[in-house]
């Protein structure tokens, strides 16, 4: 479950740094993630915004957290008729530790309302 981020720096060309954290459940640590994005805006109106995870010293692994990483991540937004967006989200990670495979489950169903909310918000400020 998402507990906080923020924009560490923003880049020219549409780039940011980010640090964000999420709250362990039961026997599970808590992580953090620190990746970079871009957003590119295609000519139809798609947008796509790829991520990774690097690593910066501004953004040392906090005390309590586990530093999982993205191996690959990224959005594409792409506007359909009548208003509407179509959403696509692609996720490898390696989470570091031990979870177990019921707590994976549990946050693999949570990723679809992570879907959902992400694609209005971004339709609805980038896609006329």
């Amino acid at each position: 479950m998402y507990k906080e981020g923020k924009v560490v720096e923003f880049y020219a060309n549409n780039m940011a740094l980010y640090n964000e954290s999420y709250k362990g459940k039961l026997v599970v640590s808590s992580r953090d993630f620190c990746f970079i994005t871009k957003k590119v805006f295609e000519a139809d109106g798609s947008i796509i915004l790829p991520a990774v995870s690097v690593e910066d010293p501004r953004v040392p692994p906090t005390k309590g957290n586990v530093r999982a990483r993205l191996i690959t991540a990224g959005w594409i937004i792409r506007p359909l008729e009548g208003g509407k967006s179509s959403g696509t989200y692609i996720v490898t990670t390696n989470l570091a530790g031990s979870i177990p495979g019921f707590m994976q489950n549990m946050a693999a169903k949570g990723q679809t309302s992570v879907v959902k909310n992400f694609a209005k918000a971004y339709a609805k400020r980038y896609i006329k």
